[in-house]
């Protein structure tokens, strides 16, 4: 017996897209303190923000005596609620529009991820809001084509070095706030979504 032959078309659509297509707020110089986002449930967000708060965050606090971290998520344990570092501030959860200001008001995100799967949602977010997100090669798994000035650093010195280095340098912030919220334009908005089916109909109408 013959063995049939099928064929079966693939398409890659973005896993998060965004419909609001507000230009991101500048302002470098307005801007203060680092953010980190993520539901406490999950566990390497305990993990990474552990890993910042007793690796990364004390030499950078040297380098930067008024910087602080906003702890942004739900469900946090008390490993995490009992962190009583000095520039560390607990949020817990926030609304939508809450986050949102947020975002307006920090200079960088900071996503330390060690290990979990798949897309970062909290990485994406930060780029489609304009703020430049320091992370790792777990942070950034999973998105093609990435802009080669997007920080992504996978040991404490690099991880440092990034903050400061965006956090000091307006040209360098600028730099990679465009190129972060241009990537979400090219990948993760609603057209990106439909366009393999569109591009699919056009061809089919186009054979028939």
């Amino acid at each position: 017996m013959k063995a049939r032959r099928l064929h079966a078309e693939v398409f890659q659509i973005p896993l998060v897209t965004f419909t609001d297509a507000r230009s991101p707020k500048d302002g470098f110089a307005d801007r203060r303190g680092l953010l980190f986002v993520g539901g406490f449930r999950h566990s390497p967000n305990v993990d990474a923000v552990l890993w910042f708060v007793r690796e990364i965050f004390p030499d950078l606090r040297a380098r930067l005596p008024d910087v602080t971290l906003t702890l942004v998520g739900s469900h946090a344990p008390e490993v995490i609620t009992a962190i009583q570092e000095p520039g560390v501030v607990q949020r817990g959860y926030v609304s939508d529009e809450e986050l949102h200001a947020l975002y307006e008001s920090v200079r960088l995100t900071v996503a330390p991820l060690r290990y979990g799967g798949g897309v970062k949602g909290k990485v994406i977010e930060s780029w489609q809001q304009g703020v430049p997100c320091v992370t790792t090669s777990v942070g950034v798994q999973g998105l093609p084509d990435l802009p080669d000035q997007l920080p992504v650093a996978d040991d404490v010195p690099t991880f440092q070095d990034w903050i400061y280095q965006l956090y000091t340098d307006e040209a360098l912030w600028q730099s990679v706030s465009r190129a972060s919220y241009g990537y979400v334009q090219q990948y993760f908005t609603q057209e990106c979504l439909v366009a393999p089916f569109q591009n699919r109909q056009t061809t089919h109408r186009g054979a028939a």
